[in-house]
């Protein structure tokens, strides 16, 4: 048995939908995460910084340019390594949705079976692409750094400091990437494919609850900009032991790290929060709408269902609420134009049996 999904739902074309976005966000994400991790290890106040530094200084005027290009070169290549494998991890994702779009774009029909699998996976795709995400920062920093390390590029310990931090603000911008392309989803994918809301009911949907939401959002904000900022410090105290800078120099280069480590999460944290809000705020904005509709008499109005979360429940809760009411004034119409609007009002409360009932009366006739 085959299905057709509808061309249009709401206000979503089909042709309106597109998967370049999330294509974009797995890009943005390893980009951010790579500059961000960049920036951090660069004001880290080690010797092996320090060094690089000093090799900069005193690089002549016709070298500067090579010896620049070097390190830039080295740096997008480190971009690409980490990119593609996201690119390509969220094209291997995006398949069967991918299938049904076309399908539908092409108004041909698409097999429940299928139709049901894509619908799995746009609920799922946040969950998904973050786990795989948060693995490939936890797994390629280390090879990255100890494949320098081998090369005699680091030493070991720093090469240790750099990957683990590295892996840390891999937490922040997977963190990004789950709201950045569940609020994608949301705007479009969810409608189109979701016409009738019901998330809640779909078998093997992963959800996040409003409390995990503002908890993840305390944990990365918060917890994990303090335990980057102690993995630094104990550097520094290695550092200070081994006597390779003075104490002066590690002090400066110490503040210069904590101003880039709250430009970064100060950023950060003001995306996240914005995403958060949003993904909690919107769908309620929608449900006082559609109150707002039905309250002035448009019994038409449905509430635009998008998460299975507590909010997605509570609003297929409120369409089946608002279409209830539309047949109760419908039934309500249909009993007015038989019956009198006092046996139409006793039965619709209720109080009546639709199966009638018996009565004692006196009738009294009288002939005047």
């Amino acid at each position: 048995m085959k299905k057709m999904l509808p061309v249009k739902s709401e206000e979503i074309m089909v042709s309106d939908v597109t998967l370049t976005g999330l294509y974009g966000i797995s890009l943005l994400a390893m980009v951010f995460g790579v500059l961000a991790a960049f920036l951090l290890n660069v004001a880290t106040p080690t010797a092996f910084i320090f060094d690089r530094f000093t090799e900069l200084k005193a690089v002549s005027e016709g070298r500067l340019v090579p010896f620049v290009a070097r390190r830039i070169g080295i740096f997008f290549l480190i971009i690409l390594l980490t990119a593609f494998p996201s690119m390509f991890i969220m094209h291997v994702l995006l398949r069967p949705v991918s299938y049904c779009l076309k399908q539908m774009q092409n108004a041909l029909e698409v097999k429940n079976q299928m139709l049901d699998k894509a619908r799995r996976r746009i609920v799922n795709l946040p969950f998904f692409f973050v786990g795989i995400l948060t693995v490939l920062w936890v797994v390629l920093p280390p090879l990255i750094f100890a494949f320098l390390w081998f090369v005699g590029f680091v030493d070991m310990r720093t090469a240790a400091v750099f990957s683990i931090r590295a892996s840390m603000v891999g937490f922040i911008t997977a963190s990004v990437a789950f709201y950045r392309i569940e609020n994608h989803c949301r705007k479009g994918l969810i409608p189109l494919f979701f016409p009738e809301g019901r998330l809640a009911g779909l078998k093997g949907a992963q959800h996040l609850s409003i409390g995990r939401r503002i908890r993840w959002f305390y944990g990365m904000g918060t917890v994990l900009p303090l335990a980057i900022l102690l993995v630094t410090l104990v550097t520094v105290q290695w550092e200070l032991v081994s006597g390779s800078m003075s104490a002066r120099e590690y002090g400066l280069r110490t503040i210069l790290f904590a101003v880039v480590l709250s430009g970064i999460f100060l950023a950060s944290a003001g995306v996240l929060n914005r995403l958060v809000v949003r993904s909690i705020v919107s769908p309620l904005k929608n449900m006082l709408q559609a109150n707002t509709r039905v309250r002035e008499g448009d019994y038409n109005a449905r509430i635009q269902v998008v998460s299975n979360d507590e909010i997605g429940v509570l609003g297929d809760s409120g369409n089946a609420m608002i279409k209830g009411l539309a047949d109760r004034r419908t039934l309500r119409a249909a009993f007015g134009r038989y019956v009198t609007p006092e046996i139409r009002d006793e039965i619709l409360s209720g109080r009546i049996p639709l199966d009638g009932e018996r009565r004692e009366g006196t009738v009294m006739f009288a002939d005047l």
